[in-house]
């Protein structure tokens, strides 16, 4: 039976327990593998649950609200701040 130690975890397994691609078997298993999608899908959702929309410029939040399936018209102001006590 033919075995491979993963990049990750350490351990020796099956090949059998290794996902394949163009170049063989992958490094890290099928677990290994499972864990750290997961890892960053939960990062990645709460990165995005976190944000406040007022932390998007115009363009990203009309993409974040078409993504949330909000539909319509948007309008917005854009204001700008000028520091004049320089001049």
């Amino acid at each position: 039976m033919a075995t491979t130690i993963c990049k990750r975890c350490g351990q020796e397994k099956p090949l059998e327990e290794f996902y394949n691609n163009r170049y063989g078997a992958s490094q890290v298993c099928r677990e290994c593998a499972r864990k750290k999608r997961h890892e960053t899908m939960a990062k990645r959702y709460a990165a995005q649950r976190a944000s406040s929309l007022a932390d998007y410029t115009p363009r990203e939040l009309m993409a974040e609200l078409k993504r949330r399936g909000y539909e319509g018209t948007l309008t917005f102001t854009e204001t700008h701040v000028i520091d004049i006590s320089n001049i």
